[in-house]
């Protein structure tokens, strides 16, 4: 059972969306690229002895219990981990901004830290004219 052009084309469009980057995401990547091949594997490996599909289930399920275990350690001892680098760089910014009294005083300067797409929208209409 080939994967098609166009599957193999929305998987990888899809996988390059992907934006947010948490303490999690190379547990979350492992997720599709173990588990789905040895899950085809038990799925596929009828003639297979039992023990040997145990083993691939085996394997197949440790990156998504250590990406919910993951989750569990990180929700209770460090939350902030859990959010990606962007935030967690805009929260910082603004809370030095805050600590030294709003030296900031162009309201366009704050909306573009609390809201960097807008940046790039301004940036890409500025080179269209």
């Amino acid at each position: 059972m080939a994967l098609s052009e166009h599957s193999v084309q929305r998987i990888a469009a899809a996988g390059r969306r992907v934006r947010v980057r948490s303490a999690l995401n190379p547990m979350l990547w492992l997720c599709p690229t173990v588990s789905v091949p040895m899950s085809l594997a038990v799925i596929f490996a009828d003639a297979a002895p039992t023990w040997l599909q145990v083993v691939f289930m085996a394997i197949a399920s440790a990156p998504v219990l250590a990406a919910v275990g993951g989750f569990v350690y990180f929700a209770r001892a460090a939350p902030s981990r859990l959010q990606s680098e962007d935030y967690q760089i805009r929260a910082r910014l603004l809370d030095s901004i805050q600590e030294k009294g709003g030296l900031l005083e162009d309201g366009r300067t704050v909306e573009l830290l609390l809201n960097p797409q807008s940046a790039r929208l301004a940036n890409k209409s500025g080179e269209d004219q």
